[in-house]
């Protein structure tokens, strides 16, 4: 299949976003010392939403590639009789 039409296709299905980075400070107990820890957030788009309804407050098994360029993160539904997250 030609490279280009397939790049096409992905340019007319996806729009852009942006992952946006979060520092959360917390205390220690009684105010002792602080921690902080970075979280990552990517935004949907909102024309996503219908499809994103039936994986909202789920437990979803998360996968990560980086290829080149390409940042490819798979999120997947648990099945209801799996009681464990690999």
């Amino acid at each position: 299949m030609d490279v280009s039409f397939l790049n096409k296709v992905m340019e007319a299905n996806f729009g852009l976003v942006r992952i946006q980075s979060k520092t959360i400070r917390k205390r220690y107990g009684r105010g002792k010392g602080e921690y902080s820890y970075t979280q990552h957030l990517l935004p949907f788009p909102t024309r996503e939403n219908e499809a994103l309804k039936p994986f909202l407050k789920k437990e979803l098994q998360f996968k990560m590639n980086v290829n080149n360029d390409t940042l490819n993160v798979t999120l997947k539904k648990q099945k209801e009789n799996d009681g464990h997250i690999s």
